[in-house]
């Protein structure tokens, strides 16, 4: 078990380090225990943090076949169910993509 962390500051660390030895994408897994509302303020941290380099699929990327490394370049992503569920939320909650 581990202990709770902020969540901005960590992903400030990703903005500030993720791209210094590769321009490949970085995947990040959030283990999240919380509660819709504070999924939503997940989400935004993550919007306003990573800005342009957070890759959030769209509807149409969620229908086709993954986005090779290559075009994934200088992006942070998530794996399935953790970050582009609060996407997922958002889109529920306000019909549109993070």
């Amino acid at each position: 078990m581990c202990s709770a962390l902020v969540l901005q500051k960590c992903v400030e660390a990703v903005a500030e380090n993720a791209f210094k030895s590769s321009p490949y994408p970085v995947i990040i897994t959030l283990e999240n225990h919380t509660d819709e509302p504070n999924q939503k303020l997940m989400a935004k941290d993550l919007r306003e943090v990573l800005g342009s380099k957070l890759y959030v699929p769209t509807e149409e990327d969620r229908k086709g076949t993954w986005k090779s490394p290559e075009y994934l370049k200088h992006k942070v992503g998530g794996q399935s169910d953790t970050l582009f569920m609060f996407c997922h939320v958002l889109y529920l909650k306000f019909k549109r993509w993070c």
